[in-house]
């Protein structure tokens, strides 16, 4: 989140050069994919070559999203020589905290395929949403006490609590076929099981 802050136009610029390699990558990974014989597959290696496809196909979208929007709205706010609201920086701060620690679940989870982790992720989306739309409502109230900071920043701070929110609902996809295909008590489970608090889901303060 460092480009936000204006600090470091190099990083930003290494961001950009990075989603052309991952564009690269993700043609040569489904080129190679595309190239597996799936007549000869088990069910199970089948299921998993699916999953493989629509991960990559998953981080192609994540690359765009950075590229075309997040890194957008930097250079945006950047050029304006603004800054979010203390609050405001918090929350984007805290959402982009838990949407990384997700990240690491979600690769977890596209290897071991363990049904408590997809049923973590999945409970996880739910605690990323409920951040965003905290952070929308006090947004939407620092504006209606006319705060000069939240004003300048407002479309910027909007849009860029919704590209988060999106990246975390890209990557909980991986979660769902393993959460479907333990049936429809892991189903019941998870949807009557009491939820995190948002304080156990953000990393531990180092």
């Amino acid at each position: 989140m460092v480009v936000f802050r204006g600090d470091d136009a190099q990083t930003a610029k290494r961001l950009m050069k990075m989603d052309d390699e991952i564009d690269d990558l993700h043609r040569s990974i489904k080129e190679y994919l595309t190239d597996v014989t799936t007549q000869s597959m088990s069910d199970e290696d089948y299921q998993k070559y699916t999953e493989l496809m629509n991960y990559c196909v998953c981080l192609e979208q994540m690359g765009d999203v950075i590229q075309r929007n997040l890194l957008v709205l930097a250079e945006k706010i950047s050029g304006l020589n603004k800054e979010f609201s203390q609050e405001g920086w918090k929350e984007i701060k805290d959402l982009h905290a838990a949407v990384l620690q997700n990240l690491q679940i979600s690769l977890r989870v596209l290897i071991t395929r363990d049904p408590d982790l997809a049923r973590d992720l999945v409970s996880r989306k739910v605690l990323v949403r409920e951040l965003e739309y905290k952070s929308r409502e006090a947004h939407l109230r620092r504006l209606s006490q006319n705060r000069k900071s939240s004003r300048t920043t407002s479309s910027i701070h909007l849009e860029t609590i919704s590209d988060l929110k999106y990246l975390n609902a890209l990557l909980t996809t991986v979660a769902y076929p393993i959460v479907e295909g333990e049936g429809e008590l892991l189903r019941s489970r998870l949807a009557n099981e009491p939820q995190k608090s948002q304080s156990d889901m953000l990393p531990a303060a180092t």
